[in-house]
């Protein structure tokens, strides 16, 4: 057990109110559908693989979105929705800036509660990035070169990216070198007291082993992001993880927005947190 888990201990009383987002951000419908309208035309005007089938299952299938002039990295962008919804045909939009920029964006789906466990994501996302290293010369991007990128949900997928038991591999080493966590949670424990974990099923231990604190940190750089009106469990949620690894970069804590507003840095090139990941990609 991680002995810096107090620093996130939430009454449970107090879990919905933190952690139930779309109650706290009315605004999400019409995010949404901006999400939605700027994914579409992304789609329409990028060079675009869709649909490509990176390992059984239904939902197991991801779009690449290849840089014109690629300068051999990608980002891989793992969407939210709580591990159970969510579609990468959602945040298409997150591909444009990067694209422009050399760098190739690959957004994967993954099977989604109440149908599939979150171990059973953890492993197709694994796959995901196992299949993208190895298909990476197809793109002329260097599989050293690949930065796994999520958003709530999808930063905890990223985060256990670097961890011992779920690192991808590519001929025996670690496949991603860096991980941006956006509104990440490292700490599943308070999502037992939401009505989220009607679809989760989430017990004690099986939220303890899918929280990335409780796992050791095998390899690269944790680089956590939070908007600056998230709630204040997600604040925490970044603190843990700064207290809870080595190899964690100093919390971005992103001004004036909240949990969902939090992806607009991203079509953003001059901002803060573009900078970051593109700095990382090419590394």
């Amino acid at each position: 057990m991680n002995p810096k888990r107090h620093l996130s201990k939430c009454p449970p009383d107090a879990c919905q109110a933190q952690y139930f987002l779309r109650g706290v951000f009315t605004d999400f419908p019409q995010i949404l559908a901006r999400w939605q309208a700027d994914s579409a035309a992304a789609r329409a005007r990028l060079p675009c693989e869709p649909d490509l089938a990176y390992a059984e299952g239904e939902l197991c299938r991801v779009d690449v979105f290849p840089a014109r002039e690629p300068d051999g990295s990608m980002v891989v962008f793992l969407h939210g929705g709580y591990w159970q919804g969510g579609d990468k045909s959602d945040v298409s939009f997150i591909a444009a800036a990067f694209v422009e920029h050399g760098v190739s964006v690959a957004i994967p789906n993954y099977s989604l509660a109440p149908k599939a466990s979150i171990d059973t994501m953890l492993a197709e996302t694994r796959a995901a990035f196992e299949w993208l290293g190895v298909q990476a010369p197809r793109w002329s991007v260097d599989p050293a070169r690949i930065v796994a990128l999520g958003h709530s949900a999808g930063g905890q997928l990223a985060a256990m990216m670097l961890t011992d038991a779920w690192a991808p591999r590519l001929g025996g080493r670690p496949l991603v070198r860096h991980a941006f966590a956006i509104s990440g949670l490292y700490d599943l424990r308070p999502l037992r007291h939401t009505v989220l974990n009607d679809a989760l099923g989430l017990s004690e231990e099986s939220a303890a082993r899918l929280s990335p604190v409780d796992h050791l940190q095998a390899h690269g750089l944790l680089h956590p992001v939070v908007g600056e009106l998230e709630t204040r469990e997600f604040h925490v949620q970044a603190a843990l993880a700064e207290a809870s690894w080595p190899n964690v970069a100093p919390t971005l804590s992103v001004p004036c927005l909240h949990h969902y507003t939090i992806l607009d840095p991203l079509v953003d090139p001059a901002s803060v947190l573009f900078g970051q990941i593109l700095a990382a990609a090419r590394q």
